[in-house]
């Protein structure tokens, strides 16, 4: 990863992103542009003091660092112009804070954070004000996106950060309750049997993705469980203290859309820590905004 779009409003959140990116396994090479959307009567003084609030969370960052104002009249507005300088510099991760401080630019859920994950056609970090944990929790649920996004994290976190990948299996459909007894008793011996199955299938899979990612000492673990996706990686994070949950989007357009109510939306809107959303940019269909 070589470069990084930050965009900032000065809030906690924001600058909890700058934090995440201080702690990435970055070299000298790693460009990252900070970018601040203001309201349109909003004094160029402010602009410059949040911009070297950001440079400052950026710590002792090793990389090459530049920074841009820009004004705009809408949350949607500073989505597309965040959106559009992502792609016009060609980054490979956007990163802004969940929660905002001020009525038109505040990167909160509901606007700008969530803008960006639902339409960025490439990573994105939504950073929380919280303690930056040394535990990355990783959702897989087979699909390529979520594959490809615990190898990103995994390649651009310093070893010394833990990898937890969880897989949740949907639990059995209550639908045959009210039938028979014995019928309901065969349907869910019959389930059992499933998920028994499924799981020895899905150990197999996440050791091998376990062992492809545990390297240079890095600790990567594995955990199965059951139960509704996005409540069940919230609540691993909740219950292991994590410092940043990974899931994968898997496209842009037709059923696969970032739609609300998916997994991803819904754990970014839950998740007690920061979350990325990981698009792939070769298989994202569009980054237009509908």
């Amino acid at each position: 990863m070589k470069r990084i779009l930050f965009g900032t409003d000065g809030s906690a959140s924001a600058l909890a992103a700058a934090r995440h990116l201080s702690h990435l396994a970055h070299d000298r090479q790693v460009h990252v542009h900070i970018v601040t959307v203001l309201a349109v009567h909003t004094p160029e003084n402010v602009a410059e003091t949040l911009l070297n609030q950001a440079r400052e969370a950026l710590g002792n960052f090793p990389g090459h660092i530049t920074s841009a104002m820009s004004r705009a009249e809408s949350t949607g507005e500073i989505v597309d112009i965040l959106i559009a300088t992502a792609q016009y510099a060609d980054v490979d991760l956007i990163a802004v804070g969940a929660c905002g401080r001020s009525a038109l630019d505040r990167f909160f859920i509901g606007s700008v954070a969530e803008g960006m994950a639902r339409h960025a056609d490439r990573p994105v970090l939504i950073a929380r004000d919280s303690v930056i944990s040394p535990l990355v929790i990783a959702g897989i649920d087979g699909s390529t996106a979520s594959h490809e996004a615990a190898r990103f994290v995994a390649g651009n976190l310093p070893k010394e950060r833990s990898l937890h990948l969880v897989h949740v299996i949907a639990p059995p459909s209550g639908a045959v309750l009210a039938v028979d007894p014995v019928i309901a008793g065969v349907y869910y011996q019959a389930a059992d049997q499933q998920i028994t199955s499924e799981q020895e299938q899905l150990s197999a899979d996440l050791g091998a993705l376990r062992d492809e990612l545990a390297i240079e000492g890095r600790q990567v673990t594995t955990q199965i469980t059951i139960g509704n996706a996005s409540a069940e990686l919230i609540r691993v994070a909740e219950a292991q203290h994590a410092g940043l949950v990974v899931v994968g989007a898997r496209g842009l357009t037709g059923i696969d859309r970032f739609l609300l109510g998916s997994v991803s939306e819904r754990v970014v809107r839950h998740a007690p820590c920061s979350v990325l959303v990981y698009r792939s940019r070769q298989t994202a269909a569009s980054s237009a905004r509908p």
